[in-house]
């Protein structure tokens, strides 16, 4: 499947914001409005990477798509304070979230089709689950093994 868009099947709700500065996120990583800050003059809120109290807790699901004002490439990283374009997915939208490289353990980053995943708390990337989250709004949709970078996996939002 060509990985050229973020959302591959959508009925959610689109949007846009400010990445909070101090972030430089790529395209597939979960969102979340950061907290105190109130909307800018244009009436966005600014987002932040997801950034909880732990990994997998409950909260809605925003996923940062590709920068429209960049040539629309899922690969391409937002510059700190840039507009950002947000999808916030209803359950069986499907989409590409950006996985997160879990370094040292191997078959841990493996994904397999029908897994769960949870969102990695601070970073935003897709992770496996592991102990028990409040949340898995994921279920992968394709696989690999042994990821040895961020890499864009298609899933479902299940949650």
């Amino acid at each position: 499947m060509a990985k050229n868009t973020i959302v591959i099947r959508g009925e959610g709700r689109y949007t846009e914001g400010t990445l909070g500065t101090g972030f430089t996120p790529k395209p597939g990583t979960a969102m979340m409005i950061k907290s105190g800050v109130a909307m800018d003059g244009s009436g966005r809120h600014t987002y932040i990477p997801w950034d909880g109290a732990a990994d997998g807790e409950q909260d809605e699901v925003i996923i940062l798509r590709e920068n429209e004002g960049k040539g629309g490439l899922p690969t391409v990283a937002y510059a700190d304070s840039e507009h950002c374009y947000l999808f916030i997915p209803v359950r069986g939208d499907e989409f590409l979230v950006l996985f997160g490289d879990v370094a040292g353990t191997g078959a841990a980053s493996d994904v397999a089709v029908g897994d769960k995943l949870m969102i990695d708390d601070v970073t935003g990337k897709a992770i496996p689950t592991t102990g028990s989250p409040e949340m898995e709004p994921f279920k992968a949709l394709e696989g690999f093994v042994d990821a040895t970078a961020d890499v864009l996996l298609l899933v479902r939002m299940i949650a």
